[in-house]
């Protein structure tokens, strides 16, 4: 939007439902009635919808404006919409009155300003009803002014999710010594902007209410957050870093892996496969019906449709021994060139140890993270037989790239017990202090997620540079091929870091 309203001084102040609604306008084009944003752009009257129509888009989610293919949106924060602005102000060709309410419905619907004239031809004519005028004035009156969550003139609190109890309680203490001591080294290098981080953990046990405890506290950003289980997140809230997605992430959303999910994972291992060995033409999934088989399911289809004379054979299984025997007895009959299986290591045994001598030649795919995610050993036949696709670069998980981070814990006097898991923490708060930096001394939840979007080619001491976008949502898109030793119980490489190739 290229300009606005702010409510003059004497005006009552705007309801926080008010200016929920407008900042929902402002940053993802969704009306009070939960409806898209309409807009009509240019002298053809193309139309503009929801997320498109947003004003955030042109004006930055700060809406201190932006510089966009010659065309310039000017800031509309409500400091610089409640200014008069005097003839011959530099920058400017001529001045104007301070936007008030009166001036809305011109400058919105029909691209005029204040003073009668012509708002640029970029400035789309808004279709908005009463209400949804009213929030969204709202919403600019404190837009600029109003402090993020999370931050303070002294500090930016940022929140973490940790196992702290049961079975993975000794990972995820070392991931918190980690995150606790990479933000120490921070705030003795004077902070960001002058500001300490200020790190808050929360058990993750009982994730939902564990989250929200510390959105109730009040947090800039999530690290190694939970990923709502519902797959939606709102534009207020924090965003999230986090080492591993539980599904896949949509773009739009306030979520950042670092590694890709099982879907991508699943199509690294059919390209690797489709590489080593391009007559294997019949394949077959195994997975069991739940949310990772499923997504282990989607990648599979997906590469599969991008292959001619490919033929795919589904098996997906219920959590019982007898459902997956039945899966084997078929696959037995009938080897296929190549097994990609998305269950469990004990499944996973349970399969090798079914196919027996029946499938010798059928290649194996298994995603390394359900089947040894620290050191969990297995049995010699699954390890001779398996290839494991890992979304953990094979540099991190064998320790070859490392010494930056081996003196980071030599210093701090911190075990190497679950390197991977304390990797992607230490990874997690560089790329949070970049994006904090991107985002700027005012930042805003908002302002924080366009800064993540923006990083292209980011640099890690322990990954290959890290992309995120609009659009993309993992940082690392690719996986790496390893298979175990058993005997000395450690990774050998099968294929370095792989880019998934669109």
């Amino acid at each position: 939007m290229a300009a606005a309203v702010v409510r003059p001084a004497a005006a009552p102040r705007s309801s926080p439902e008010e200016v929920h609604r407008g900042r929902a306008l402002f940053h993802r084009g969704v009306t009070a009635s939960g409806e898209p944003l309409r807009a009509l752009l240019g002298e053809e009257g193309v139309e503009l919808s929801g997320q498109a129509a947003a004003c955030a888009n042109c004006h930055h989610s700060t809406g201190r404006g932006s510089q966009e293919g010659g065309v310039a949106a000017p800031d509309i924060t409500a400091r610089s919409l409640s200014r008069v602005r005097p003839e011959g102000t530099p920058g400017r060709t001529a001045g104007r009155p301070a936007y008030d309410v009166a001036s809305l419905a011109r400058a919105i619907q029909h691209g005029v300003d204040p003073a009668g004239r012509r708002l640029s031809i970029a400035m789309p004519h808004f279709v908005l009803s009463e209400q949804d005028m009213s929030a969204l004035a709202s919403y600019l009156s404190v837009l600029g002014e109003e402090k993020a969550p999370g931050v303070s003139d002294q500090a930016l609190r940022v929140g973490a999710l940790l196992p702290l109890s049961g079975p993975r309680a000794p990972m995820g203490q070392d991931v918190r010594d980690v995150l606790q001591a990479a933000i120490a080294e921070v705030n003795a290098e004077g902070g960001v902007y002058r500001r300490r981080l200020e790190l808050i953990i929360e058990d993750e046990s009982g994730a939902g209410a564990a989250q929200a405890r510390l959105l109730e506290t009040g947090v800039v950003a999530l690290l190694n957050g939970v990923q709502p289980r519902d797959g939606h997140a709102e534009e207020e809230s924090p965003p999230i870093l986090m080492a591993l997605p539980a599904t896949d992430v949509p773009s739009g959303e306030a979520i950042f892996a670092l590694y890709s999910g099982l879907s991508v994972q699943a199509r690294v291992a059919m390209q690797h496969g489709m590489e080593a060995d391009p007559k294997a033409l019949h394949w077959a999934v195994v997975a069991p019906e739940d949310a990772a088989g499923r997504q282990w399911l989607a990648g599979v289809r997906t590469e599969t449709s991008r292959r001619e004379g490919v033929t795919l054979r589904e098996h997906l299984y219920l959590a019982d021994a007898r459902s997956l025997e039945s899966v084997v007895a078929a696959l037995r009959r009938d080897p296929p060139s190549a097994i990609l299986f998305g269950g469990t290591l004990s499944e996973l045994q349970l399969l090798v140890a079914g196919l027996g001598n029946s499938a010798q030649q059928t290649a194996i795919y298994a995603p390394l993270m359900l089947g040894r995610p620290d050191g969990l050993s297995m049995a010699p036949e699954v390890a001779r037989r398996v290839r494991f696709v890992s979304p953990v670069p094979l540099e991190a998980a064998l320790h070859s790239r490392s010494p930056e981070f081996r003196s980071f814990l030599q210093r701090h006097s911190l075990s190497e017990r679950h390197w991977v898991a304390q990797v992607s923490g230490y990874v997690s708060v560089k790329l949070l202090v970049e994006g904090l930096k991107r985002a700027g001394s005012g930042v805003t939840q908002a302002g924080l997620v366009a800064a993540l979007e923006s990083m292209r080619d980011f640099e890690t001491p322990l990954t290959p540079p890290v992309s995120f976008g609009p659009s993309r949502r993992v940082g690392l898109l690719g996986a790496s091929l390893v298979q175990m030793d058993p005997a000395a119980n450690r990774l050998l490489p099968l294929a370095s870091w792989r880019e998934l190739t669109p």
